[in-house]
């Protein structure tokens, strides 16, 4: 069932949808993700074996996740606008920390960086704000999410992750500090437009809460969404709406099958002894981490929260439920759609698809200019679609760029040479199949076969050769 949703004014993330703020997503250059186009070492350095070794990673990852990290900033929009948000906040504080690590010839973090490392339990991490009332404070200048950047630089520094590896600023172009900041002026631009986000004016929460405080009040509800982010987000904002017994399971969660067993005691009872019915959830928010595995039929309710990409995951949440033990005649599912309804999703997501099949930023395309002139494109993702390397895009005949194909095929059966032991073909080789004879063949046989029955020797034809009818 539909579980419409009206934006209101009030709410930007119907703004986020615009063609305007999908043009500012395309536009930006995420250098932090393609460090291998800004490699500029001067003539005569020596480099450290371990520099080497950095900078040959970085060129031949070169691009493979420009098209990755374009894809979730889009999706991400259409999970929910506090996501989206949040995702612009986190760009925007890692470019600031390699802005300021280049301009101060300092050491550039290379690698995973998670909030957890940045901040650790100081409490000033990115999330989505989900306060208990509608006041909120203003947003961030660009002062203050420098300073917020230097601070997360030394606490990163501090703890120096083994996912991080530091490579000097020397050893990049100035290019790479233009692109950082192009970037940053146009996702300060964004977060300015769309201002502090707010779960009291966010249409979706507002229809969630209304579902389970009115619509279904004393029965169990199972939330799902495709984003840790989410799913976290919207349990919070339950709860400071007054909702008990409310929680999310993330794939980051310790123990995912406990939090199943106190949403769905009866049918996990084979688990162990049922929990206290203080520690019970009413309602569970969860990630796909539960959408498989797991018995969860006590509950015969399920939210899509946001449509997921693959949708072959709306039958496997359904199935959580719709399973051997539900004790319900119907199972009821509802999406939340906008009240345009599925139209407007799949509108949103068209363009999106074609925005990112346009510039191939999917499979990590690039532009490469070819020596003969033309303009040709390299593919990067050799080795990520399937077994072995295949090519995406086929280049003009005597391009230098263009290479051999890597399609299999049938290799010739090597030459037999003096000295060596025969080789037994485990197929008839070709020569040796014998076709049926053609009409020419044929009548060439008849005439030769008369021409020896008139010259009387027609027994000493050859044996395979067609009797002679006379």
């Amino acid at each position: 069932k539909p579980l419409p949703h009206i934006t209101t004014d009030d709410d930007p993330a119907g703004d986020m949808a615009s063609e305007e703020v999908l043009n500012v997503i395309d536009a930006l250059r995420l250098p932090r993700y393609d460090l291998g186009q800004y490699v500029s070492v001067p003539k005569g350095e020596e480099l450290h074996p371990d520099e080497q070794e950095l900078l040959k990673d970085l060129e031949r990852s070169s691009g493979n996740l420009l098209g990755f990290t374009r894809t979730m900033l889009m999706k991400r929009l259409s999970s929910s606008g506090g996501v989206f948000v949040l995702s612009l906040q986190r760009h925007l504080l890692r470019n600031l920390m390699y802005v300021r690590a280049i301009e101060d010839d300092a050491y550039i973090p290379v690698g995973t960086v998670d909030d957890s490392q940045l901040f650790g339990d100081t409490g000033e991490a990115l999330s989505i704000p989900v306060p208990s009332d509608k006041n909120l404070g203003s947003l961030r200048s660009a002062d203050e999410w420098d300073t917020v950047a230097e601070s997360a630089y030394r606490a990163l520094e501090e703890k120096s992750p083994s996912s991080v590896v530091w490579a000097r600023a020397a050893l990049f172009s100035d290019e790479l500090l233009e692109a950082l900041r192009q970037d940053n002026e146009a996702l300060l631009g964004l977060l300015d437009r769309f201002g502090t986000w707010n779960h009291w004016n966010d249409a979706k929460i507002d229809a969630l809460h209304k579902l389970v405080t009115e619509t279904h009040k004393d029965e169990k509800v199972l939330v799902f969404s495709e984003y840790a982010d989410t799913a976290e987000y919207v349990a919070e904002a339950l709860k400071m709406r007054g909702v008990e017994l409310v929680d999310s399971v993330t794939g980051s969660a310790e123990d995912p099958t406990s939090l199943a067993q106190r949403f769905s005691p009866e049918s996990n009872a084979e688990l162990g002894p049922p929990p206290d019915p203080k520690d019970r959830l009413r309602v569970l928010v969860a990630t796909d981490v539960l959408s498989e595995g797991q018995n969860l039929q006590d509950s015969a309710i399920v939210v899509n929260f946001d449509l997921p990409w693959a949708i072959i995951k709306l039958i496997q949440r359904a199935g959580r439920v719709d399973r051997i033990g539900q004790k319900n005649d119907k199972v009821l599912v509802y999406t939340m759609l906008p009240q345009e309804g599925v139209e407007a999703v799949l509108r949103l997501r068209e363009r999106v698809a074609l925005r990112l099949a346009k510039n191939a930023s999917v499979f990590g395309l690039r532009r490469r200019r070819c020596p003969l002139g033309s303009l040709c494109t390299r593919s990067l993702a050799s080795g990520s679609i399937g077994s072995g390397s295949r090519r995406l895009v086929r280049r003009p005949p005597g391009c230098p760029l263009r290479k051999p194909s890597t399609s299999p095929r049938v290799s010739r059966l090597p030459r037999q040479r003096s000295g060596w032991p025969a080789i037994t073909p485990w197929f008839r080789p070709p020569s040796k199949v014998r076709s049926p004879p053609t009409r020419r063949r044929q009548k060439g046989r008849s005439q030769a076969c008369a021409s020896a029955c008139t010259n009387g020797s027609a027994t000493t034809s050859p044996p395979r050769k067609a009797p002679c009818s006379a």
